[in-house]
């Protein structure tokens, strides 16, 4: 008998609700062959819920995906609440919404197909694909502290973290690992500051609970340095808090594609899954958004939260094929949509195994 799951589904603001819409079809038409049902309930969130009630994050939103087996939301940010307060600014809900949920691991996934290789020759058809993860800490560390200063002295660097917390994030870096290459590469600057040395001392004897994930620690000088010259190197990266939006930040310049990247933030609870863009509230409703990187939140979701690799890795190989078909020029968000769930049911019924 098929299990259920309840999704906690939280659309936003700007294209929230149009790249929702195709992820929400997409796990309709997958439920049999992942051999489950999805309950959904649909819930305000953003500038939209604050429009309504008068806070970002109502607390029926909250109770709902607390009480959810995985959150997935579209976009947050609607114009007209500058002058509020930080606290019912719509980007606050986010904020309220990982404190809430104890979803503490920031996870942004990378991925471009069929690039050239930077030592290829001229007219070579040698291509590879850039597959990596960016795991960083979201409630610890100078990230979590807003009004840090960069320049603060490694004493007060080193009151911004918890042996616990640092312990928390690696192991559940290193549990990813252990369903992905094996390899983690952790970046931090322990050659030049207290706090780094302290943060790897903890995630090496972390990782001593894991014998069979190897890893290796890179600066983050060195490691933007070979994002830039061979990012296939990579495949787990867990960044020190400090240095996580650094990285993130050059990984969306390395793949130039802001819309087609997914993140989550993890937890021991419900995990929340969302695209890694903006609300672009500019083009809401003109079906022009691309509704990629919410289905590579949907994939994300299968293998992270429910177990499903097998169904996420059709997902993405469906997306891939589209992607290199060259249907993601010039089509709306609605017939996208329609194209890559076509593909993602065609994988599937190519490969029948792939759904046990």
């Amino acid at each position: 008998m098929p299990k259920k799951k309840r999704l906690a589904i939280l659309p936003g603001d700007g294209v929230g609700p149009e790249i929702m819409e195709q992820s929400i079809q997409l796990l309709k038409a997958l439920q049999e062959s992942c051999g489950l049902i999805f309950e959904f309930e649909e819930c305000p969130v953003g500038g939209s819920a604050i429009k309504a009630f008068g806070t970002p994050l109502p607390e029926k939103t909250l109770a709902t995906c607390q009480s959810a087996d995985a959150v997935l939301l579209g976009t947050i940010g609607a114009p007209g609440y500058e002058k509020n307060p930080p606290e019912l600014q719509p980007d606050h809900a986010l904020v309220e919404l990982r404190t809430g949920l104890n979803a503490y691991c920031g996870f942004r996934g990378v991925r471009l197909n069929n690039v050239s290789p930077p030592d290829s020759p001229l007219n070579s058809t040698t291509v590879k694909n850039i597959d990596f993860v960016v795991i960083r800490d979201l409630q610890d560390g100078l990230y979590f502290n807003e009004y840090a200063d960069d320049a603060v002295e490694d004493k007060m660097k080193l009151a911004a973290y918890t042996e616990q917390n640092i312990k928390r994030v690696a192991r559940k870096t290193f549990q990813l690992a252990r369903i992905r290459k094996r390899k983690v590469t952790a970046i931090d600057n322990a050659h030049e500051d207290a706090a780094s040395r302290w943060w790897r001392a903890i995630v090496r004897e972390t990782v001593a609970e894991f014998p069979l994930v190897n890893i290796e620690h890179m600066s983050l000088e060195d490691c933007l340095q070979n994002l830039d010259n061979n990012p296939f190197r990579f495949d787990v990266l867990l960044a020190e808090p400090g240095y996580g939006k650094a990285v993130n930040d050059f990984s969306l310049r390395l793949t130039s594609s802001a819309g087609m990247l997914a993140s989550a933030c993890l937890g021991d609870g419900a995990s929340i899954y969302q695209p890694a863009h903006r609300a672009k509230t500019e083009i809401a409703g003109k079906n022009i958004a691309s509704p990629i990187a919410m289905m590579h939140s949907v994939a994300m979701m299968l293998q992270y939260s429910f177990n499903l690799p097998l169904a996420a890795g059709n997902i993405e190989e469906a997306i891939s094929t589209v992607e290199v078909r060259g249907d993601v020029s010039q089509t709306g968000t609605r017939e996208l949509g329609r194209i890559i769930l076509e593909e993602v049911m065609h994988q599937f019924a190519s490969q029948p195994f792939m759904t046990v």
